[in-house]
C-alpha cells in the first residue's frame, strides 16, 4: 500500500527540544517531545491508519512535565521550518524552549531507515504561545552564586 502524508495541526508543550545543524541540507534542524493529552492518541492514530493501514502506528510514551503526566510525540523537522510567536511575528532564532507553549503544523509521514520502513511525524512550523526555558550550560548557569572570590587553586 501507497503511503499518503497526512497533514494536521496539534498543540501541545515542547519537551527536551534540541538544535542540530544539517552538513548536507546547510539548515537546522530540530527535534522534540510533544506533550499531548489523550484525545491526541486517538487522532494521531486515526492518521496514521489513513496515512498507511500497513505499517505500525506512531508509538506515543508517557513522559512527566511539572508533576503531570502526558503522552509523548516525537517530532522533527527535515529542514529549517518557521517558529512564529502568538500575533504572527517570525523568531529571528527560531528557538523553540524546553516547557514552550506550541500550536505545531504537522505531517505524518513515512520513513525508511536500511531495511525498516515505518510511519514519523514531522514539523513543518509552529507557533509559540507561550516560550518554555532555555536547557543546557549558559554562562549565568555556571557563575549562580559566585561572588568573586579568589579561586583555591
Amino acid at each position: 500500500m501507497k503511503t499518503k502524508n497526512q497533514y494536521f495541526q496539534m498543540n501541545g508543550i515542547a519537551l527536551f527540544p534540541k538544535v542540530e545543524y544539517n552538513q548536507d541540507t546547510k539548515s537546522n534542524q530540530f527535534k522534540f517531545c510533544l506533550a499531548v493529552d489523550e484525545k491526541a492518541r486517538t487522532v494521531i492514530d486515526e492518521l496514521c491508519e489513513k496515512a498507511n493501514a500497513d505499517l505500525d502506528i506512531i508509538n506515543l510514551s508517557e513522559v512527566e512535565y511539572n508533576d503531570k503526566t502526558y503522552l509523548g510525540l516525537n517530532v522533527k523537522s527535515g529542514f529549517n521550518v518557521p517558529v512564529f510567536d502568538k500575533n504572527g511575528v517570525q523568531l529571528d532564532d527560531n528557538e523553540i524552549y524546553h516547557g514552550a507553549k506550541v500550536r505545531l503544523s504537522l505531517v505524518v509521514k513515512e520513513y525508511t531507515f536500511g531495511r525498516k520502513k515505518g510511519l514519523t511525524c514531522y514539523v513543518n512550523g509552529s507557533v509559540v504561545f507561550e516560550q518554555g526555558e532555555p536547557t543546557g550550560v549558559t554562562f549565568d548557569s555556571i557563575m549562580n552564586g559566585y561572588n568573586g572570590e579568589d579561586l583555591p587553586f
